[in-house]
Formats: structure tokens, sequence, C-alpha cells
């Protein structure tokens, strides 16, 4: 899927339709290297994104990255009010929390909810430490539905697959990603160390 051919429907468009998906998937497991996974960001943050998005793309000066954060948010009441049906598994690095999207305010309230969210039972949130011994290196995010359905982002599109054995490839990566991250205290330790280092910015 290319991004160019994709976003002539406009942001809200897109953005307003994968709620569905995300409800009915049981096990969210996903991993990002550059930002915060898309169910976990802030409406302001969403918006600092999509204003990006806007320019890397040269989207018409009606496209409105408020309204698209409007039609992405909601599907984050997955998170705050769980179904007791969705359960998720986030992967991301340390280095998804030091870039500062939209502003250091909203990169504040960002990282707020990631502590928040590291609190939730149905969340399971790691973070992989900096200068950390790899055993798999940081590449490209992904996003794994139940063993359906992989999506995973480049600059210019979105591959998508839902072959078993592609599948079975993107499991066996989390897994080695998410034995390198930390969770719990530990995480939440990073977490509060990023919006430190944040405010000693400004």
């Amino acid at each position: 899927m290319e991004w160019d051919q994709e976003l002539r429907a406009g942001q809200t468009y897109l953005q307003s339709q994968g709620t569905l998906l995300y409800e009915k998937t049981r096990l969210l497991r996903a991993y990002d290297s550059i930002v915060v996974p898309g169910i976990l960001q802030t409406h302001d943050y969403v918006v600092g994104l999509y204003e990006a998005v806007a320019l890397l793309y040269g989207l018409p000066a009606e496209s409105d990255p408020e309204d698209a954060a409007n039609a992405r948010v909601p599907r984050r009441r997955l998170i705050t009010q769980p179904t007791g049906r969705n359960e998720y598994s986030f992967v991301v690095e340390y280095s998804a929390l030091t870039d500062v999207i939209g502003s250091p305010e909203v990169m504040d309230e960002q990282l707020g909810f990631l502590t928040y969210a590291t609190t939730l039972p149905h969340v399971v949130l790691g973070v992989i430490p900096p200068g950390v011994t790899r055993t798999l290196y940081p590449g490209e995010g992904f996003y794994i539905f139940d063993d359906q359905l992989v999506r995973s982002s480049i600059w210019s599109g979105e591959i998508r697959t839902d072959k078993p054995d592609e599948i079975a490839f993107f499991v066996r990566a989390f897994d080695l990603l998410r034995d390198q991250a930390v969770y719990g205290d530990p995480a939440r330790e990073l977490i509060e160390s990023a919006r430190a280092e944040l405010r000693n910015r400004e």
C-alpha cells in the first residue's frame, strides 16, 4: 500500500477505518522504534504526527490533522475502558520516548499516559533500554493482530500480510525484541527518565 495513493482519501478517512480491526483483535502485539504505538498516542501527539505527515507527503492545506486525530483517538478507549476481551503487548525503543513530537508539553502528556498504561492489567508495555547489548537490532515498527494480520510501515507506504509463514516471522521478531525490554517499575523509571530529560531541555 503506497501512502501517496492512500492519503488521497484524506487522513481523517483513513483513521476512521481502523477502529473495527482493533475492536475485533483479542491480542495486539506492537513494536515501534521511532514513535509511540498508535493506540497509546494522546490526541495532541497524534496531531503533531499528522502535521509531519501532511508536510512530508505534500497534502493540501485543507488536510486537517486535528480532524484526523479526532477520528483516531477514540480507539484508545480500548486501553482506558477495557472490554475484558482485548489484551495488548507493546515494545518500544527508548529513543521513541525521547524524540519530541508536537512540543515539549505534548510529549510530557504523552509520557505521562504511557506511565499510566503500564499500570493497567490488560496492557504489557516494555521499553528497550538505551545501551543494552542487542540480540536483535532496531527496525521498522509493526503490529500483529492476533495471528491473522501483520502491518508494518515504511517511509513510502505500509506492508500488510496474512500469510502464516510471514506472520510467524514477525512473531519471532517480536519475541526477540520483547526479551530485550524491561517491564513494570524498570519501564516506568525509563519513561520518567525520558520525561525528566525533556523537562531539563526546556
